[in-house]
């Protein structure tokens, strides 16, 4: 029983450990900069026809540069160190959005300088 205990254990640890040995891991931080930074073309966040209250995860889900950078710590590390890729953000807001409205919705998430 404990000898099947220790297999299960070890085969658990395998698995665990596997995405280690991943091929993209080999990779040196200046190729994957290069691959960040050619998948980063524009990133557009437009509002037009997204209701910001309930669609906010989808209007960032599809932006490389944020998607790349949330993979993991390593690649959020790569990604925050490319100012390329951050510099290509381009936002556009619809006419209904009032400047003193989208300044009150987000005063709770004002920056200290």
């Amino acid at each position: 029983m404990a000898l099947i205990a220790e297999k299960e254990r070890t085969r658990e640890i395998m698995k665990q450990t596997q995405c280690l040995l991943a091929p993209i891991r080999k990779l040196p931080d200046e190729i994957l900069g290069c691959i960040f930074d050619e998948c980063c073309g524009m990133n557009y966040f437009n509002s037009i026809g997204v209701d910001p209250q309930v669609d906010s995860v989808g209007l960032f889900r599809t932006k490389p540069a944020l998607v790349l950078s949330s993979v993991c710590s390593c690649w959020r590390r790569i990604g925050l160190s490319l100012p390329q890729i951050w510099a290509r953000i381009s936002f556009k807001m619809t006419t209904s959005w009032t400047t003193d409205q989208s300044f009150y919705e987000l005063r709770p998430a004002s920056l200290s300088m």
